[in-house]
């Protein structure tokens, strides 16, 4: 029996550098509202979920975003990760 997993839908879903997250959204609405920095992500290129490749992107303190693909380490633009099919965002809290 073939595997034929779930097809890869290619809309492009936007995703923001930092995301704000209101009152209204947080457990205790005493709290003040939260920013949260992009911090890396996960992108799956192929047809099918299960079949295809993955890279990922990581931004550095230097302010430059890197893409992880395979044994290859290259430097990519923020426009290109904000292009990219991202499969999973990973957002760290901003505490400044």
């Amino acid at each position: 029996m073939e595997a034929r997993g779930a097809p890869n839908y290619k809309r492009l879903v936007r995703f923001p550098l930092e995301l704000g997250l209101g009152r209204e959204l947080l457990v205790s609405p005493s709290t003040e509202g939260q920013r949260y920095k992009l911090v890396s992500m996960i992108t799956h290129h192929g047809r099918k979920a299960l079949n295809g490749h993955y890279t990922a992107d990581a931004y550095c303190l230097n302010g430059q975003w890197l893409r992880f693909d395979d044994a290859s380490v290259t430097a990519i633009s923020t426009s290109k990760v904000l292009l990219d099919q991202a499969y999973v965002l990973f957002n760290k809290q901003d505490t400044n």
